[in-house]
């Protein structure tokens, strides 16, 4: 099998994962939670006004997207683009782990194959979140960490820890990663020197210690917000939302959990070196379940989305699996092609079912109130939007119309108003009044939104 080959489905593999990709995206399929246009318009703060919004957030996202919003100013169009070709990157990536643990070119070709159509890649595509930038890093990083353990070359462990080290400026998993990394090269034997191993840690804890001390110089430590968390979660919320448990079930959902039958005598074998990739890999997952469950804290918005990693992760010993399969054993050859049928066609269903589940996130409606706002506004820039801020609903009408400096947060209607203003509220409380008061006039109504507007002023695309 030449490499010419893996070339070729490496690359059949990146069409069908993109054209899945711009299939979902035609259907409306947008986000998987308000934390999506969050830090969309947390990106353009920064890059528009060099305000962070989210200090709680890492930079990396904000510091890409926000780079691309000042070439391209599409809220809409960019961060998706940008999340859409991390996720085509991650497919080559996740081939390249599997080789590196396996050495072998059909579980390679069958890894790519199986990334392209793996839901949770492809919903993490689909999202603006931070979620699959950070999966790509990880996935790489380990790929070079993984090479490391077999050849002991030491432009392999830094390049493994400078992958990890961005992975740190993207997500709180990273820390993780970068002390399971650091761990587990000291459990190689040999164990590498002194100074290549503080080398590594330099390289692996440089941003967090940074940031570490600058959080505290500011008293803007993320433990404030998982107390937060903590009070509006049940136990049962605790429990099954915790990372472990999420792995578990949505991975058992899609069959990718197939690879633990694997994976578990594997590691519990004789392989020392995979014993030690486990620990570098699937340490965090465990310390970071552990953790949670200890501060009672359940995850906020869709659970599944912290697990995507590590289940990206899981997918090269799946694929593995089938090709044992499919080697000549008492095991018919055409029930091993049944198999890979059902895992591909259970990854769409699990797409499709993530994406009903999703619908909420970005629906049409606010799509359609943030057009008639950008109308507005490139009408007369002197447009005023006052939105209703009562929950987070609001961040999508604020993206979709493209100007979010011409809006004003507030949870009730202003007192005072003044022409060229415009009011867009959804709660029935704030309507009902609003719908009273002679001096405003309803321009539309898009799903749960109102729209109004003082009396006497015209908008575009409005009969009077």
């Amino acid at each position: 099998m030449s490499d010419r080959l893996v070339q070729y489905v490496c690359l059949l593999a990146m069409v069908a994962g993109a054209m899945l990709q711009l299939f979902f995206l035609s259907r409306g399929f947008y986000s998987i939670s308000w934390d999506d246009s969050g830090r969309t318009l947390d990106a353009y703060s920064w890059a528009r006004h060099g305000v962070v919004q989210m200090k709680e957030w890492l930079p990396f996202y904000r510091v890409i997207v926000g780079s691309a919003l000042q070439v391209f100013p599409d809220l809409v169009a960019i961060p998706r683009v940008i999340a859409g070709l991390f996720g085509l990157a991650t497919i080559p990536a996740a081939g390249w782990l599997a080789n590196e643990l396996f050495l072998n070119r059909r579980t390679t070709l069958v890894t790519l194959l199986c990334a392209a159509f793996f839901s949770q890649r492809v919903a993490l595509s689909l999202a603006p979140v931070s979620a699959i930038m950070f999966i790509f890093f990880v996935v790489c990083g380990l790929a070079l960490f993984c090479r490391w353990l077999r050849t002991r070359h030491s432009k392999a462990l830094y390049g493994s820890a400078g992958l990890i080290a961005i992975a740190c400026t993207e997500r709180y998993e990273g820390w993780l990663f970068a002390t399971a990394i650091l761990v587990a090269a000291c459990l190689r034997n040999p164990r590498p020197s002194r100074r290549q191993l503080a080398a590594l840690a330099l390289i692996l804890f440089a941003f967090p210690l940074g940031s570490t001390v600058h959080r505290a110089s500011t008293s803007s430590i993320p433990i404030a917000t998982l107390k937060a968390d903590s009070q509006q979660h049940s136990t049962k919320d605790v429990v099954l939302k915790n990372p472990l448990v999420e792995f578990l079930t949505t991975n058992g959902r899609s069959l990718n959990l197939a690879g633990m039958a694997l994976w578990i005598p594997w590691v519990l074998g004789a392989d020392r070196r995979l014993r030690i990739f486990a620990a570098a890999a699937f340490g965090p997952l465990v310390v970071l379940a552990l953790g949670l469950l200890l501060l009672f804290v359940a995850q906020t918005g869709p659970s599944w989305r912290l697990i995507g990693v590590w289940s990206l992760l899981l997918l090269p010993w799946t694929a593995h699996l089938l090709v044992r399969l499919s080697q000549p054993t008492p095991w018919p050859r055409g029930a091993t092609v049944f198999l890979g049928a059902l895992l591909i066609a259970s990854f769409l269903l699990d797409t499709r079912r993530i994406e009903r589940a999703s619908g909420w996130a970005f629906p049409e409606s606010d799509r359609a109130a943030g057009a008639f706002v950008r109308r507005a506004v490139e009408a007369n820039p002197a447009t005023t939007v006052w939105i209703e801020s009562s929950k987070y609903f609001y961040l999508n009408v604020v993206v979709a119309s493209q100007h979010p400096d011409a809006f004003r947060l507030s949870p009730a209607p202003p007192k005072e108003r003044r022409d060229g203003m415009l009011l867009l509220f959804q709660t029935p409380e704030q309507t009902r009044l609003m719908d009273a008061e002679r001096d405003l006039l309803k321009l539309g109504q898009f799903g749960p939104w109102s729209v109004y507007g003082c009396c006497g002023v015209s908008f575009p695309g409005v009969a009077r």
